[in-house]
This record gives structure tokens, sequence and C-alpha cells, in this order.
């Protein structure tokens, strides 16, 4: 009985791990620009926390 199960288990999801076909694809380049760095630079200020500049 143990042999039938496992057997019904393995055929009923192994199909399931074949149908995936990973696909690669080419990405074209992204640039990434600070849009608001004279804004942070303005407000900038001493009394700033340490872990609020590091964020």
């Amino acid at each position: 009985m143990k042999t039938v199960i496992s057997l019904l288990f393995t055929l009923l999801f192994c199909p399931i791990l074949w149908s995936q076909d990973p696909k690669t694809e080419e990405l074209s380049e992204v640039v990434v620009t600070a849009v608001n760095y004279k804004y942070l630079s303005s407000i900038d200020s001493k009394e700033t926390p340490v872990p609020v500049k590091l964020l």
C-alpha cells in the first residue's frame, strides 16, 4: 500500500516540475540618477541623527 501511494505521489507531482521551462532574456541597461540630491544637501543639518543620515 505504501508503494502504491508513493508511486501515485511521484506520478502526480513530477510533471509539475517538468512543466516549468526556464527562459533567459537579455535586459536593457538601467541608469539610476539622484533626482533630489540638491534638496537633500540643503536640508542636511548637524542636528540630524546618525541613523536618519544613514537612510
